[in-house]
């Protein structure tokens, strides 16, 4: 990857209130959040983390280790602190993120959006216009970093 530590970091937790545990709905082949890792992994990158809470990184292990993530586990409300606590753990400069309720997050997007992030030099970026729940976002570390800074509501 360069001279760039990236880590594609795939955020999930089972305690969404509109439909409980809907990471581990069952799809073809897996569930939705294997499908979520298994694209991700395409991805070249130096660490491979799913970021998740407490409450939730005992059930969700599993699915990461089998799909050649790392778990990380942080406070459930402050998704901020969890992404910096991983930032400063995995000791990376630039974070691919992702979500794990989307099945179809493409692989393919998330290497156009970082040829594009790396060419603009940009602190953030993302595609719009494209089909929910397949796009990623790529987040420079120091950009991360610089939020967590300036923010005062574990909402923010």
């Amino acid at each position: 990857m360069g001279s760039t530590r990236v880590g594609v970091f795939l955020q999930a937790r089972l305690s969404s209130t509109r439909l409980p545990q809907k990471v581990l709905l069952p799809l073809k082949g897996g569930n939705v959040l294997q499908h979520a890792l298994r694209s991700l992994r395409k991805i070249k990158a130096d660490v491979y983390a799913l970021l998740t809470d407490h409450n939730s990184g005992g059930v969700l292990e599993q699915y990461a280790v089998e799909e050649g993530f790392s778990l990380f586990m942080g406070p459930e409300d402050d998704v901020l602190q969890r992404f910096t606590s991983a930032v400063h753990f995995f000791k990376v400069e630039r974070v691919i993120r992702a979500t794990g309720d989307n099945p179809l997050v493409s692989w393919q997007l998330a290497l156009e959006i970082l040829e594009l992030h790396e060419k603009k030099k940009a602190d953030l970026s993302h595609f719009i216009n494209i089909p929910l729940g397949t796009g990623v976002e790529v987040v420079e570390a120091s950009a991360l970093l610089a939020a967590e800074n300036e923010s005062a509501d574990p909402y923010e």
